[in-house]
């Protein structure tokens, strides 16, 4: 009886402890989505601004136009002075 004992043991605590790490990862994953703030507050010259973390859409409203593309920003306007520069492919 002991010799069928210790294997069961072994078993139960085997898949109890496979299911519990599990549930783990999941709480893990949702806690780093939640660390991350949804703004930042960007210091100008008139004073702090609040922007969004993630943009889906950005309005480009200085000559600044190639950086702001090499970031991989979704641009949806620009002004004059922004079409008129040799890095706005648009």
């Amino acid at each position: 009886m002991k010799k069928l004992l210790l294997p069961l043991i072994l078993i139960f605590i085997l898949i109890t402890s496979a299911c519990s790490h599990n549930s783990s990862d999941k709480k893990a994953s949702t806690s780093k989505m939640d660390d991350q703030p949804k703004t930042f507050t960007y210091q100008s010259e008139t004073g702090p601004v609040e922007v969004p973390t993630n943009p889906k859409r950005v309005i480009l409203l200085s000559g600044f136009t190639g950086n702001v593309i090499s970031l991989g920003v979704n641009v949806v306007g620009v002004d004059v002075w922004s079409k008129n520069n040799p890095t706005y492919m648009g």
